[in-house]
């Protein structure tokens, strides 16, 4: 099976999985070697559909496991600029403390490197 197949949009499972703010299902996903840095269509990636479900304990999963936080889509939009505009102060605060943390060092897939 090809966990990382994608449909019409270019979105695999896992843009699903967090979209509906799944974290048991996200977690096995990522397991199963979903990528996560894998972009749709619009150059979004599976942490921005995160992002809109405002589930704050899969946010931060997804950026303990090496998600692209400061990622643009094709308007320019970041992640942070979407939750900005959802109003969620939380998320928003933990976003920039996170985009304020030194730049770590990514392989050709985006993965973090220790």
């Amino acid at each position: 099976m090809n966990i990382n197949k994608t449909n019409r949009n270019l979105e695999t499972p896992l843009f699903y999985a967090c979209k509906n703010g799944n974290e048991k299902v996200v977690k096995y996903l990522i397991e199963q070697g979903a990528n996560l840095n894998k972009e749709n269509l619009w150059l979004e990636t599976p942490f921005f559909s995160a992002c809109l479900s405002e589930n704050e304990n899969l946010i931060k999963y997804l950026i303990e496991q090496g998600a692209n936080i400061d990622k643009s889509n094709y308007r320019g939009e970041t992640p942070l600029l979407n939750v900005c505009k959802i109003g969620n102060e939380a998320i928003v605060q933990y976003l920039i403390d996170s985009l304020m943390q030194p730049i770590s060092k990514v392989d050709s897939h985006n993965y973090l490197l220790d």
